[in-house]
C-alpha cells in the first residue's frame, strides 16, 4: 500500500483518510470556503475534505476528478459515505 498523494483518484484509498481530518475539512469548505483554497500545512485527509465541502456549499465548481470518485466510490459501495451510496 503506497503512501496518498492528492487529489484522491481511487475511491479505495478512501477508506485511507482520516476522518477527524476529513470531516473538519469538509466543515470548513462547506461554510467558508477562502479562496484559493486550503493551505500547504494541511493533510490531505482534510484537503480532500475541503473540496468535498466547498463543492457541496457551491463555493466551487466540482473538479472532473473529485466527480469521477464519487461516481467510483458510489459504483464500488466504498469510503467513508458508504452507507449513503448503497441508499
Amino acid at each position: 500500500m503506497g503512501s496518498l498523494s492528492f487529489p484522491i483518484t481511487d475511491a479505495t484509498d478512501l477508506d485511507r483518510l482520516n476522518e477527524d481530518d476529513l470531516f473538519e475539512g469538509y466543515r470548513d469548505g462547506l461554510h467558508n470556503a477562502p479562496q484559493p483554497g486550503p493551505g500547504g500545512n494541511r493533510s490531505i485527509s482534510y484537503v480532500h475534505g475541503w473540496w468535498t465541502g466547498a463543492t457541496d456549499g457551491g463555493h466551487v465548481e466540482k473538479p472532473d476528478w473529485l466527480a469521477s470518485l464519487v461516481r467510483d466510490a458510489r459504483k464500488r459501495g466504498v469510503g467513508p459515505f458508504a452507507v449513503r451510496a448503497k441508499t
